[in-house]
C-alpha cells in the first residue's frame, strides 16, 4: 500500500485484460492501471489500485447551491456597478433624453 487509497501489486506472473474487467466490475469505484517497474518488480511491472470518490446526491446538491449562489453574488454585483452611475434615481429622468432627441430629429 502507497497510501490508505492505493494498493501496489509487485511480482504479478500475468495481468489479462479479464482480470481487470472483473475487478472493476467488482469495485466500480475503483482505478487500474499498469505501470513499468523494471527495477522493483520480478515481472518487470506494477499493477496500481486506486479507490476513487463516488459523485454523492449531497456533493451535487452543494456543488449546484455554490452555482447558484455565486451567479446572484455576480448579478447583484453587476447591478450595483450599473446603478453606481446614477445614485439618486429621483433626479433622472430617463425619457427626457430620448424624447429631446426624438424632437431634435424631426425639426
Amino acid at each position: 500500500m502507497s497510501d490508505s487509497d492505493t494498493i501496489l501489486l509487485y511480482d504479478v506472473p500475468s495481468w489479462p485484460g479479464a482480470r481487470t474487467d472483473a475487478l472493476r466490475e467488482r469495485f466500480p469505484h475503483c482505478d487500474i492501471d499498469i505501470h513499468q517497474a523494471q527495477n522493483t518488480s520480478a515481472s518487470g511491472f506494477v499493477v496500481v489500485v486506486s479507490t476513487r470518490d463516488p459523485v454523492t446526491y449531497s456533493r451535487v446538491v452543494c456543488t449546484v447551491f455554490v452555482s447558484i449562489a455565486a451567479a446572484l453574488f455576480t448579478g447583484f454585483a453587476a447591478m450595483h456597478v450599473s446603478l453606481a452611475e446614477y445614485p439618486d434615481w429621483g433626479d433622472v429622468n430617463l425619457y427626457d433624453n430620448l424624447n429631446e432627441s426624438c424632437i431634435n430629429e424631426t425639426l
